[in-house]
């Protein structure tokens, strides 16, 4: 999630009472029975679409994912995030950004953290950029990027309810993924190497093997020989 782990806890606790006294009891994790719980799922809003689900891969695996992004002025949107974790705690943001016009692609930033309720030893940072993709008219999966807390993690939503307006006719569905390159046919297998056999000419101007020239030059010899004894046979 959105959040690191505090190096040296003991003096950056020093330190915040030193400079800020006691947290207040509200700034405390929401705790029942020594259990730490995750907090109230946000609220659907009139026109506004709420999205839900999870990220993989960020410096918190079990954290969760809310959005609520609400239509604003010249084709902007405005809304909240809420990231809550039993491992790093929970907090709300405020966030910005804009779909594309056939509102495919969907870029968000954190402008500020609302709330915040951090567990021991971490500490939540702002992110930088959402960029999500609408997979189905249902479903956005992406990623994000905090540079303050080096966090990157790929993040599924799934919309709750309805769909705010109805999606333009330029909605194409889901981006098509590139397709496998063909693979090149299988290459004819070599000649035999070994073993003497060669190509040569022959009379006929086709392509023999070498054995085969040779018998022919027998048969031929073979045949001239009779020739010549046949004529021998009549001078007797």
């Amino acid at each position: 999630m959105i959040g690191c782990r505090v190096r040296s806890p003991i003096r950056l606790a020093c330190l915040a009472l030193v400079l800020l006294g006691p947290l207040p009891a509200s700034a405390q994790p929401t705790i029942q029975e020594g259990r730490v719980h995750r907090p109230p799922p946000l609220a659907p809003q009139p026109a506004c679409e709420l999205w839900r689900g999870a990220a993989r891969g960020g410096n918190d695996p079990s954290v969760q994912a809310e959005l609520l992004i609400c239509p604003g002025a010249g084709g902007q949107v405005t809304g909240q995030t809420q990231w809550s974790s039993l491992l790093s705690g929970y907090n709300v943001r405020d966030t910005i950004g804009s779909w594309s016009n056939d509102r495919r692609h969907l870029v968000l930033r954190d402008v500020r953290v609302r709330e915040e309720h951090p567990q021991p030893n971490w500490r939540f940072c702002t992110i930088d950029h959402y960029d999500l993709v609408r997979m189905s008219p249902r479903r956005l999966e992406g990623s994000y990027d905090s540079a303050a807390c080096r966090d990157h993690a790929a993040l599924t939503l799934d919309l709750v309810g309805d769909v705010a307006s109805p999606l333009p006719s330029s909605y194409a569905g889901p981006p098509t993924p590139p397709t496998a390159r063909p693979h090149p046919p299988p290459r004819p297998p070599a000649p035999p190497s070994g073993g003497g056999v060669c190509s040569a000419s022959s009379a006929t101007g086709r392509s023999v093997p070498i054995g085969a020239s040779a018998a022919l030059f027998v048969i031929a010899g073979a045949a001239g020989a009779r020739r010549r004894l046949s004529r021998s046979r009549r001078a007797w």
